[in-house]
């Protein structure tokens, strides 16, 4: 599944559509490969990179930064009960469940 997780303008929308849900700088942070070498990115750092892109390298960091945006979006949407996780909980669960992409590109 490398190869879907490489659009940087589909980061950016799923980027602005979990902002107006409530994801701050702190939840980005931490499914954002930046967090590996002791960084915080923000999202809107992150939205800026991601204009200056056409596509992301398959199977990148970056890549997976959009995948686990998208299973936060996933997961959060998917939610039942009354109160959601807060966006680190589910940014954490995305991180820990979305580490070594599998790639034969």
């Amino acid at each position: 599944m490398c190869g879907k997780w490489d659009s940087p303008e589909e980061t950016i929308k799923l980027l602005d559509e979990l902002k107006v849900l409530g994801l701050d700088d702190h939840a980005f942070s931490l499914v954002h490969h930046w967090r590996e070498k002791g960084k915080r990115a923000t999202i809107e750092g992150h939205r800026v990179y991601c204009t200056e892109r056409k596509s992301f390298r398959k199977c990148g960091s970056n890549s997976l930064v959009q995948e686990r945006l998208d299973a936060v979006l996933t997961s959060f949407k998917a939610w039942r009960g009354e109160l959601h996780p807060s966006f680190a909980t589910l940014a954490e669960d995305a991180y820990s469940k979305h580490r070594h992409p599998e790639c034969s590109a």
